[in-house]
């Protein structure tokens, strides 16, 4: 009997044990728990829920909502679907989401766990259910979804400006083949040039990077990038090229880059040409440079488009209509001089043929005389 004592004992005292142990986790749950009749009335509650909810607290929550299906749930519908599922298997978990109603009459996003609860009689009685605030994740959701649209739209309208630029490109490609002709008499250097140009609208490389504004490392780049600063790779070059070797150790500069960029907008976007170098070969480099800077996060962020070609051969270009420039002023001036020489010219054998004409006159009035 005293063994049989001792054991009810520790049988109460386990049984209490776990009572306290579910009383707690159901007190300080961060999750809603209750149980909810078939007929729509909340059992039982804990804070958690009643928070959720925006109730002062569970007795509150228990006392004033008398019928979950209506005063909870913004679509009733929902919840006579899951009595129908655990009224078939009451055992089988129903996970399903729900907008519920609040207090203040605004409604929040949830997940919710339910199992059945059975009678003496095996019928359905109650629902016991686990539930989770899901508001900011549907919140995130949306806005991913947002941000995917305007990611699309936004390829579209970079496609669209692909064709734009592509169909620029080809019909000045056709152009150039036209004025090929009629340039077939030009030198050697002229014919060079025009080879230049029908390189400068093929598409250039992009490269895309990172790097600290603090100490000018690359934080991150691509291949392209690598290449344009004759680098084998992305991995090479993050480990040999600091930002100031590529612009020739021009610290002021840089340093004036970062002074301009403190005074813009955060996230503005600079264009910009800088002439760089190779950083192990020290080639010469004409880089456009689109970039944005963020002084919190400590990184400019931007793409590469090596435009070398391009800015050398405007440079040829603008020799080249400056020398043409200085033919056609000089011929002109030739010209001009030849045309005031030739003015002077004609002045003068019309004094002569003045002159001519004065002593014929006077001729043939001499000979009248001579015959009289």
């Amino acid at each position: 009997v005293k063994n049989k004592n001792i054991e009810n004992n520790l049988r109460l005292k386990k049984s209490s044990d776990l009572e306290l142990q579910f009383k707690t986790l159901f007190n300080n749950s961060p999750v809603g728990i209750c149980r909810v009749s078939i007929s729509g009335k909340y059992i039982y509650a804990n804070p958690a829920l009643a928070r959720m909810l925006g109730y002062f607290d569970a007795t509150e929550l228990t006392s004033l909502v008398q019928n979950t299906t209506e005063q909870i749930f913004m679509f009733p519908d929902e919840r006579k679907r899951v009595i129908k599922k655990l009224s078939i298997k009451p055992y089988e978990p129903v996970l399903i989401e729900h907008e519920l109603k609040k207090k203040n009459g605004t409604s929040i996003f949830t997940r919710c766990k339910y199992m059945g609860v059975l009678n003496e009689r095996e019928q359905l009685s109650y629902m016991d259910v686990i539930i989770e605030d899901i508001s900011d994740l549907k919140k995130k959701e949306q806005e991913l979804y947002d941000q995917n649209d305007m990611i699309m739209e936004l390829l579209k309208e970079q496609q669209e400006m692909n064709d734009h630029l592509d169909k620029q490109v080809k019909e000045r490609t056709k152009e150039l083949e036209k004025k090929r002709y009629e340039l077939e008499k030009m030198n050697h250097e002229l014919l060079k040039m025009k080879n230049l140009f029908e390189n400068m609208y093929k598409k250039a490389p992009i490269g895309l990077f990172r790097s600290s504004i603090s100490t000018g490392k690359f934080l991150s780049c691509n291949d392209a990038t690598a290449h344009i600063f004759d680098v084998r790779n992305a991995d090479e070059f993050l480990k040999i090229v600091n930002a100031l070797d590529i612009w020739g150790n021009n610290k002021k500069g840089r340093d004036e880059l970062i002074e301009y960029f403190r005074n813009l907008l955060p996230m503005t976007i600079y264009n910009h040409v800088d002439h760089c170098q190779t950083p192990i070969s020290k080639k010469e480099r004409y880089v456009s440079v689109s970039e944005i800077a963020n002084f919190d996060d400590d990184y400019f962020e931007g793409a590469f488009i090596d435009v070398t070609e391009e800015y050398l051969a405007k440079k040829k270009l603008e020799e080249m209509n400056k020398n043409l420039e200085n033919i056609v002023n000089e011929r002109t001036h030739n010209l001009i001089e030849q045309y005031a020489y030739t003015q002077q010219l004609i002045s003068e054998l019309e004094e002569s043929n003045h002159l001519l004409k004065s002593k014929t006159e006077h001729l043939e009035l001499n000979q009248l005389k001579l015959k009289s």
